[in-house]
């Protein structure tokens, strides 16, 4: 984001509660004393409840100071959302045995460590121009 040059952040859409999607939550704490208000993470219920205990003291009611400071709208896959207008489709793929959220945005849809895509979340992407997926392997993995 340094590196792009990137001086505002709105919001944070979270896919899940793994480690390699959640930990860099820390690097938002430029974006709230630049900006002056909690950074939104838009997030399923289970991953709030993740992101509440691996980042406690960034909901803390008396932070130290520098702490980073987060809200946290629930998003379930079955509803659609509004971020500063935009319309965010949920929808929801499995890593393994374990539900994911990817997000569509107009003809974008997004979608990372997908296992399986069922019949009806794959309608969802129907009609996108541009699907970024995850393809790390190219033979079966668990």
């Amino acid at each position: 984001m340094l590196r792009a040059g990137v001086t505002s952040l709105d919001a944070i859409l979270m896919t899940h509660e793994h480690n390699d999607h959640v930990i860099g939550l820390d690097d938002v704490r430029p974006f709230n004393f630049r900006q002056r208000r909690d950074m939104p993470i838009y997030a399923t219920e289970k991953v709030q409840q993740e992101l509440r205990e691996r980042f406690a003291y960034a909901f803390e009611e008396n932070p130290y100071p520098g702490a980073p400071r987060f809200q946290l709208p629930t998003i379930s896959k079955d509803k659609p959302f509004e971020i500063e207008g935009i319309r965010i489709i949920p929808i929801e793929v499995m890593h393994g045995y374990m539900s994911v959220l990817g997000f569509r945005i107009g003809d974008f849809t997004y979608l990372t460590d997908v296992k399986i895509v069922s019949g009806i979340e794959l309608e969802k992407i129907k009609g996108s121009k541009v699907l970024v997926t995850s393809a790390l392997h190219h033979a079966w993995h668990h």
